[in-house]
């Protein structure tokens, strides 16, 4: 059950974030995440979605705007960030699977 939300919470978040592109990043940036979004969520099988979708560099130019544009924002990140690296490394030293 982990695994699967683990890879299906990241493909929907990707999928909201296509109209965010379209309206705040370049146009031919926002056209590469559109289709590599599609392409990686297109498939019958989500494993290592998440892995793929970190992979594409205009989710960082999305978030980068949107930390410089909200202090909030860039504070919810770094704690969400730190804490699932502390979870996740937690797993991994665990001997359990980490994704």
């Amino acid at each position: 059950l982990e695994v699967g939300w683990w890879e299906a919470i990241p493909a929907t978040i990707s999928l909201i974030l296509i109209p965010f592109m379209w309206k705040f990043i370049r146009k031919s940036y926002a056209a590469y995440y559109t289709a590599m979004v599609i392409f990686i969520t297109s498939t019958s099988f989500l494993l290592s979605t998440t892995r793929y979708l970190m992979s594409i560099p205009p989710l960082f130019i999305l978030l980068a705007l949107a930390s410089n544009k909200s202090k909030v924002f860039f504070v919810i990140w770094s704690v969400l960030s730190v804490s699932l690296l502390m979870y996740f490394a937690k797993q991994f030293v665990s001997g359990d699977w980490a994704f």
